[in-house]
């Protein structure tokens, strides 16, 4: 036999060992999946393939070149999935997967790629309201770098069943938007699509908030009366209303409703009075009652005021110096500065005052109509020495004070830590809180037994980690004038119980805003 028979036979027992099904040879070549990439995401690009059987690793090539010229290796993985987070916001990449097996052989088809790119915006998750008859309200928080928001609607979550609509282009600033078009008692899917400054929209069909406007109708506003002859302030007085939640009470010093500013918020459905003790006597103030429902709203009317005047008591001025008493101060309490004094033959009730210095007359009356020779003061600031004065007060509404009779007292630090989760002996209240007062936020809640005072903690968003303690006071309403206008906040109240110790609830809060 011929070396060229000889080449002849190996070539034909070659191809009848491949007829045979001897695939041996062939499982080794494996075929490289094509990719899938995100266009959504803001923290990267993430990348998917389907599985490749006798695969022992995956090898992620990128390149910014769409024909692949020019590529590198970004990563191996046993996976069948990859978030790329090195990548740069806005950049498009083009990624192949190569396939390795278990023998160290790579197999890569550069063809099968797929392009991806990482958000230059952070998609937002809006939050929407469900109790309001004027349409439903859409918060959000602000992004960094957006130029503006494009708000959403759908009558369903699956966007993609048909085209949203769109209500409204917003600004840079925009944290809300009230949709007067909703339909009451019909739920609507809201998104908030940030925009960039080429008015790219960035979008997550799975960040969306279900907003229903309520059918709650507004409530008649009632015409006060108010007193004109009493020497201990004006009695504000106006009709029941069952159906009210709370009412709002607004004075001002003429009868242009604009003019006025909130005066107090009356709890109870059968509140039907108030007596205003800041009133200066012999001034004439104009009263404005406004009932809110059960879903909170406000019902105002401008022409529905009522006019009172406080009479100046003929006992004489508080400049009449009887001998008050000297009062006591703690100065080693946790949770209060205690002040207490002896009782006054004639005083059918007393005042205290206090100031952070000596000087009586830049002292301010932190409590008034007591009965009994004492009062804790759980607004003390802690390691704050303040001076208190107590002002007896006799049956006309005249009081005395002496500017030498005051003491010094202060509040200490206590060992009861932190707020800790409320599974103690206290529960914490849910609070509401205003949107449509230009001069602060009202935050309002119900009393806690239990409680000696309370903490009202502001966030900028429901992370309560992230709030802090703005205030400690002993009613159950606090004002914030500090808030800015137009920004929404988030408000928890932390009963704090004879210990020092506090309790709060993350989940209860209440978003409150400033109206410009």
């Amino acid at each position: 036999m011929n070396t060229r028979q000889h080449r002849t036979l190996l070539l034909l027992a070659l191809t009848c060992a491949f007829a045979l099904g001897n695939t041996a040879f062939a499982a080794l070549i494996l075929n490289p999946p094509t990719p899938t990439c995100s266009i959504h995401r803001y923290d990267g690009i993430e990348i998917t393939w389907d599985a490749v059987p006798h695969a022992a690793q995956y090898i992620i090539l990128r390149s910014t070149y769409s024909g692949f010229t020019e590529y590198h290796q970004v990563a191996t993985t046993t996976q069948t999935s990859f978030l790329d987070t090195t990548t740069t916001s806005g950049v498009n990449y083009y990624y192949a997967i190569a396939v390795k097996d278990k023998n160290g052989n790579v197999f890569k088809d550069l063809r099968k790629k797929s392009n991806g790119r990482q958000y230059s915006i952070k998609a937002i998750k809006p939050t929407a309201s469900t109790n309001n008859p004027d349409g439903v309200w859409v918060y959000w928080n602000r992004v960094e770098g957006a130029y503006g928001y494009k708000i959403m609607c759908f009558s369903s979550v699956y966007i993609s069943t048909g085209q949203p609509t769109c209500l409204a282009t917003v600004g840079p600033d925009s944290t809300d938007y009230l949709d007067t078009t909703a339909k009451p008692d019909k739920p609507r899917y809201y998104w908030v699509w940030p925009l960039d400054n080429l008015g790219r929209s960035f979008q997550r069909s799975d960040y969306y908030a279900v907003g229903m406007r309520t059918n709650a109708a507004k409530l008649d506003v009632p015409t006060p009366v108010c007193t004109t002859n009493l020497t201990t302030g004006i009695n504000v007085t106006w009709e029941e209303n069952l159906e009210a939640k709370y009412f709002k009470i607004r004075r001002g010093t003429t009868s242009d409703y604009n003019a006025s500013t909130e005066l107090v918020i009356v709890f109870g459905r059968t509140s039907t009075s108030y007596l205003d003790e800041e009133a200066k006597a012999n001034k004439t103030y104009y009263y404005w009652i406004l009932p809110a429902n059960t879903a909170g709203i406000l019902s105002e009317d401008a022409s529905r005021y009522g006019t009172g005047k406080r009479v100046k008591s003929s006992g004489g001025s508080e400049t009449d110096k009887p001998t008050p008493p000297q009062p006591t101060a703690t100065n080693d309490l946790t949770t209060h500065v205690r002040v207490t004094w002896a009782e006054v033959s004639g005083a059918a009730s007393y005042k205290v005052k206090r100031g952070t210095s000596s000087s009586y007359s830049k002292a301010t009356i932190i409590a008034s109509n007591l009965t009994s020779p004492e009062y804790n003061d759980a607004s003390a600031t802690v390691g704050v020495t303040y001076y208190y004065w107590v002002l007896p007060v006799n049956s006309s509404g005249k009081s005395f004070y002496n500017s030498s009779r005051y003491a010094t007292g202060k509040r200490v630090k206590g060992s009861g830590g932190s707020d800790t989760p409320s599974t103690g002996s206290l529960t914490p209240p849910q609070p509401t809180a205003t949107t449509d007062n230009k001069n602060y936020v009202q935050v309002s809640w119900t009393k806690v037994t239990g409680a000696v005072q309370y903490k009202v903690r502001r966030g900028t968003s429901s992370n309560y980690s992230k709030s802090t303690v703005i205030a400690t006071v002993t009613q159950t309403s606090y004002q914030d004038t500090s808030a800015a206008k137009g920004k929404t906040y988030y408000y928890w109240i932390v009963p704090v119980n004879n210990d020092g110790k506090s309790f709060y609830d993350k989940g209860k809060y209440a978003k409150g805003k400033r109206s410009k």
